[in-house]
């Protein structure tokens, strides 16, 4: 009986650790994935507190606004924003507060390493809350040239509807 008891409970450990070995493989598996979509995206992806500290850098910041990762963390959001943005972001941040999980949009421009200013469209989410994250996350991709294409076609529009000769104009063009 005593023999029997202890065959049983062989088994039973060597069921919890094949069990465990399993969610353990899982794990990486799924770890693995995460790191690969994240490192090949184009989008970038920063965390960053209530205090606009940036504290995390997807490995795409680079692409999108030239700084390494480890210079992105050493910024402030805040301090990268355009003056004219700052109160937009702000409010749309504020508005994140009220709305746990649900993504905000916003564009603004934001500094790029070089010094010019890029536009950016970025989806902050509050997940503050979120034990495992504990900031805001906020996607972002660089919209520049979609902005300046916006604002050329509206230029160009302008000028035809101010041209006194606006048939001849958009017949020739």
């Amino acid at each position: 009986s005593s023999d029997l008891r202890m065959v049983e409970m062989r088994i039973a450990m060597l069921a919890e650790l094949a069990e465990r070995k399993r969610t353990e493989e899982l794990l990486r598996v799924s770890e693995q994935r995460f790191r690969a979509l994240i490192e090949n995206s184009s989008d970038a992806i920063a965390l960053f507190n209530l205090k606009g500290e940036i504290l995390y850098a997807s490995p795409s910041t680079p692409q999108v606004l030239g700084y390494t990762p480890e210079e992105f963390v050493a910024l402030n959001s805040l301090d990268i924003l355009h003056p004219d943005d700052r109160d937009s972001v702000r409010d749309h941040i504020k508005a994140s507060l009220n709305q746990p999980c649900v993504g905000i949009t916003a564009e603004s421009r934001v500094l790029h390493k070089s010094g010019e200013w890029r536009w950016m469209e970025a989806t902050f989410t509050n997940l503050l809350r979120e034990p495992s994250v504990g900031a805001f996350v906020n996607n972002y991709r660089d919209i520049s040239e979609r902005k300046e294409a916006a604002d050329a076609l509206r230029e160009r529009e302008e000028q035809l509807r101010l041209s006194p000769d606006r048939r001849l104009r958009t017949a020739t063009d």
